[in-house]
C-alpha cells in the first residue's frame, strides 16, 4: 500500500480504497506537517475522543480525483489502534496529521469527506461526481468502479 500511495501521489490511504475490506490505513504527514508529521500504519483502528474545537481546511481525496472542498473536523483526536508490529498504541495527534487520520478513518468505516458537506454541497458537486463514475475524470492511477 505504501507503494501505492507514493505513486499516486497521496498523504494518506485506506485499505478500502484498494479493494481490501480491512480496517487499515496509512498516513504520511511528513510534508504537511513539519514538526508532528507520521509516516504510520494503523490497524483496527478507533477514534476514542474527537476534540470539541473544530477546524476547517480543504481536503481531497485519491478516490475523488479533481473535486477538492472545505471540511470541517475535530482539531484534534486520540485514537487506539495497532502499528505494523500488532502492538496496541493509544495516541493523540493535532493539526493536519489529526484531519488525515480522521480522512482515512472515515474510509474504514465506508465514509468519504463528501459526507462531511452540506446535502446542497454534495447536491452541487453531483454532476463532476458522476463524470468520476463514468470514467470521464481520472486521476493518474488506475480506478476501477463496481
Amino acid at each position: 500500500m505504501w507503494q501505492t500511495l507514493e505513486n499516486a501521489g497521496g498523504v494518506g490511504l485506506a485499505a478500502p480504497q484498494v479493494n481490501r475490506s480491512l480496517r487499515l490505513f496509512l498516513v504520511d504527514s511528513t510534508q504537511a506537517d513539519e514538526h508532528n508529521g507520521i509516516h504510520q500504519v494503523f490497524i483496527n483502528g478507533h477514534i476514542l475522543n474527537y476534540s470539541t474545537d473544530t477546524c476547517i481546511d480543504t481536503e481531497g481525496c485519491l478516490s475523488i480525483p479533481g473535486i477538492w472542498e472545505e471540511v470541517v473536523r475535530a482539531c484534534s483526536i486520540t485514537i487506539q489502534y495497532q502499528d505494523e508490529n500488532f502492538n496496541t498504541q493509544t495516541q493523540t495527534f493535532s493539526g493536519p496529521t489529526a484531519r488525515m487520520i480522521q480522512h482515512e478513518y472515515d474510509h474504514t468505516l465506508g465514509k468519504l469527506y463528501l459526507d462531511h458537506l452540506s446535502p446542497l454541497r454534495r447536491r452541487l458537486l453531483q454532476r463532476k461526481l458522476q463524470a468520476i463514475i463514468k470514467g470521464k475524470v481520472s486521476g493518474k492511477y488506475p480506478m476501477r468502479f463496481k
